[in-house]
């Protein structure tokens, strides 16, 4: 049956339209069920009569409160009056003392007062004299300000040259950085993809989880009913022995017998409402618990599309620093980076439809059965019931038909006719014992086929998790492809245009010596040569030479920086920068400097770049230092040198 929440009309569960609104009930209908619906209308009944219990005893209590919140009352009173007698003698005894207080604090105030006006000609004196001692300090600070100010232009200066000095590092340490922080923002997204797929499997595993107790639940409810059967079996047996005794007895055991027979009714219809009311609660439990699936599995999808879309912003990133390298790269790992995705769309599309479509079916068979199940208690109760009925008013009718007729029957006669009655009593025994065990065979088989069914829906969801396992593992192979191709293309693309530059460099050196006669062309900037027109090559050289991220063997030396203020120079082992020999701490990284005699740095063979002599390779273009020469002592500091 289905109810419109709009009218309140009971519709056939076929129909598909109100009969008293017109409404679609798929959309505004709810199943109903008159047995649900008469267990709610006992159990509120139920309910209401606890509640007159307890307003009864409630009443009660309050009558007993009231009256001893009486008797509390009348004490108050009692001790109210004793305390304001007590409060009047307390109150006099203050205002004496109050009254003798104030007559001392008056004498002391005028002392006090006298001592003030004594206090503040010489709080005036010696504001006065701080006043001239604050000018006196403000115009020494002046002067220290100013000489202060003077220290920190000539810092400044010097910090300057030595960060002019520090330009073509910093650019080549940026484009480390830069490569270094597209590795790490790889490998966050790696880790973010693995972080969604163990969420999946977690929601996965939940969901599961949920399943087994609603199992359990079910296992707990039958055995539950089965417990009910017996004590059902155990009561009808005792109800049967005492009809046997009954009949037995004389007839004034009858009272007795009408008032056990209701008793047992009476207990019979609480055993149902209890059943109903425990199978209300189990369904109940059920519907959260698939309320709570469905809560991680939204929850999961919504990991997983953040997820995706980080992915997508990281491949972004990818493909703007693929396209600055090698435009045709990044434009065929877009191409496959876009096919990835669209196979992984299309996966996960089919995976969320076959799990869609397997949550609905086994959602409508837990349906099929709950109703079928309740279906076959309602009528097992129905049949109970009618059974029971029909054999206490049969066995009245015999008692009575056998009391009306003792009278001209013989001994053999009443010993026949109870001989039947109880034949008839055990053959409808016996009769309710097969229906309840062909009912507890039935509901046996149906929860051996939910388990079968919960087994193949978790074998169903492990196969899912091998086929995303193994999905993964070929994207995570297809990207290390991808990235290898990428790689290889860079690297080949260096090397080309180192090749290229160095053969620029040639040129335009070959052409610096044809134009001036065959001399020979010094670094030195006292004294500069003038570049011919070479259509260009001239500035590719100088580019070349001013590049940070790549210095090529046999072009001239950076310009030397400024000359420090200073003599003696230390080298930061960490950032390789030039800091005076009195700094503790690097003035660019903030790094430690080395404490003791002040150590030349290694100059590289290559570039030219000052090293740390701690170092083994240069910072700047990697060539070995162990075979470069020593520092000679005698030589001009490495900073004057050209």
């Amino acid at each position: 049956m289905i109810r419109c929440k709009v009218c309140g009309t009971i519709n056939d569960a076929s129909v598909v339209f109100c009969g008293g609104c017109g409404n679609f009930l798929p959309d505004t209908g709810e199943p109903y069920d008159p047995d649900a619906e008469k267990a709610k209308v006992a159990a509120e009944k139920a309910e209401a009569d606890r509640v007159a219990a307890e307003k009864a005893a409630a009443e009660k209590a309050a009558a007993a409160k009231a009256a001893a919140d009486k008797a509390a009352a009348e004490k108050a009173e009692d001790d109210r009056v004793a305390a304001e007698q007590a409060a009047e003698r307390a109150a006099a005894e203050k205002a004496e003392a109050e009254r003798i207080a104030a007559e001392k604090a008056a004498t002391e105030k005028a002392a006090a007062e006298k001592a003030a006006a004594a206090k503040a000609e010489a709080d005036r004196l010696a504001a006065e004299q701080a006043a001239a001692a604050k000018a006196a300090a403000e115009q020494a600070a002046a002067e220290h300000a100013e000489a202060d100010r003077l220290a920190a232009e000539k810092a400044a200066a010097e910090q300057a040259a030595a960060e002019q000095a520090e330009a073509d590092r910093q650019a080549a340490e940026k484009a480390a950085a830069e490569k270094a922080a597209t590795e790490q923002a790889e490998a966050e997204r790696v880790a973010a993809d693995k972080k969604a797929v163990e969420k999946a499997e977690a929601a996965k595993a939940s969901a599961a989880q949920s399943n087994a107790a609603a199992i359990a639940a079910e296992q707990a409810a039958a055995e539950e009913a089965e417990d009910q059967r017996a004590a059902a079996e155990k009561a009808a047996a005792e109800d049967a022995a005492a009809k046997q005794a009954a009949a037995e007895k004389a007839a004034a055991d009858k009272a007795a017998a009408e008032q056990a027979s209701a008793e047992r009714t009476a207990a019979d219809k609480a055993a149902a409402e209890r059943a109903a009311a425990e199978q209300a609660a189990a369904e109940q439990a059920k519907a959260e618990a698939e309320a709570a699936a469905q809560a991680a599995a939204d929850k999961a999808a919504a990991e997983k599309a953040a997820a995706e879309k980080a992915v997508a912003e990281q491949a972004a990133a990818d493909k703007a620093a693929a396209d600055k390298a090698a435009a045709d790269a990044a434009a065929a790992e877009q191409a496959e980076r876009d096919r990835l995705a669209a196979e992984e769309a299309e996966e996960e599309r089919v995976a969320a439809e076959r799990a869609a479509a397997q949550l609905a079916a086994i959602e409508a068979a837990e349906q099929e059965r709950l109703a079928q199940e309740q279906a076959d208690a309602d009528r097992l109760a129905a049949e109970q019931e009618e059974a029971e009925q029909a054999a206490a008013e049969k066995a009245e009718a015999d008692r009575q038909a056998a009391a009306q007729a003792k009278v001209g029957q013989s001994a053999r006669e009443l010993a026949a006719a109870e001989a039947a009655e109880r034949a008839a009593v055990a053959k409808a025994y016996a009769d309710q014992q097969a229906a309840e065990e062909a009912a507890a065979e039935k509901a046996e088989a149906d929860r051996i086929a939910a388990e079968q069914a919960a087994a193949e829906q978790a074998a169903a969801e492990q196969a899912a998790a091998e086929a995303e396992a193994q999905r993964q593992a070929r994207i995570e192979a297809r990207r290390k492809e991808k990235e290898a191709e990428r790689a290889a293309a860079q690297k080949a693309a260096l090397v080309a245009y180192r090749a290229t530059l160095r053969a620029a460099v040639a040129k335009d050196r070959a052409g610096e010596v044809g134009a001036t006669g065959g001399a020979a062309v010094t670094d030195t900037p006292e004294a500069p040569t003038e570049t011919p027109d070479d259509g260009g090559l001239g500035s590719i050289a100088a580019a070349a030479t001013d590049d940070d991220e790549i210095a090529v063997p046999g072009v001239s030396k950076p310009k030397p920086p400024p000359e420090p203020a200073v003599e003696q120079m230390r080298i930061c082992p960490n950032c390789g920068t030039a800091n005076r020999a009195d700094r503790k701490f690097c003035m660019k990284c903030g790094h430690p400097m080395p404490e003791g005699e002040v150590v030349p740095p290694v100059i590289c063979t290559n570039c030219g770049t000052p090293n740390s002599s701690t170092r083994r390779f240069c910072m700047k273009c990697g060539s070995s230092l162990v075979d470069a020469p020593p520092p000679d002592p005698d030589a001009s500091p490495w900073w004057k040198r050209s």
